[in-house]
């Protein structure tokens, strides 16, 4: 949301960021852990640098009691020109089903994947504990493919996604 919003929201920051709506865990005089919703925030901080690109999302949609026509894929990207790097963050809502998603870098010219890592879990109701502190952590994959300028991937439900590829 602040990456596709970064020409509105200038500075943002995370409060509660232990043990209330916690991304690390902690327990008084011990040990302190991460929960999985740090990881997606730590890519961002890392590589959600460079200009934000205005995504065209074409996602299977659901609705709630709150909005109607909501995309089950949510991305984001940020090019990073001084790096030569593209990264994508993307989430998969769907509470069931894969979604195949496929973007069209044509006009960007990528020359590789560098990193694809995800974010799931066949628990959905798993999470990380003091005693189980890696329970669901980010895990290289390999479901993302770059083929004549197109990314495409089929991405779990209930799943979060990072990608960075290298520009030429």
């Amino acid at each position: 949301t602040f990456i596709n919003n970064s020409h509105i929201v200038k500075i943002a920051c995370m409060a509660q960021l232990v043990n209330v709506i916690p991304a690390i865990s902690t327990i008084k005089n011990g040990i302190s852990w991460r929960q999985s919703v740090y990881y997606p925030l730590y890519f961002a901080s890392l590589y959600g640098r460079g200009e934000s690109l205005q995504l065209k999302i074409d996602s299977p949609k659901y609705s709630t009691d709150n909005a109607d026509d909501v995309d089950y894929i949510d991305a984001s990207a940020v090019i990073n020109n001084a790096e030569k790097a593209l990264s994508f963050f993307i989430v998969n809502r769907s509470e069931k089903k894969n979604i195949n998603l496929n973007f069209d870098l044509h006009d960007l010219h990528i020359h590789k994947i560098i990193d694809q890592q995800i974010i799931n879990h066949d628990n959905i109701y798993i999470s990380n504990t003091k005693d189980n502190p890696n329970a669901i952590i980010p895990k290289k994959t390999s479901i993302v493919s770059l083929q004549n300028d197109e990314l495409n991937a089929d991405i779990p439900a209930l799943s979060y996604l990072f990608v960075r590829l290298e520009l030429k």
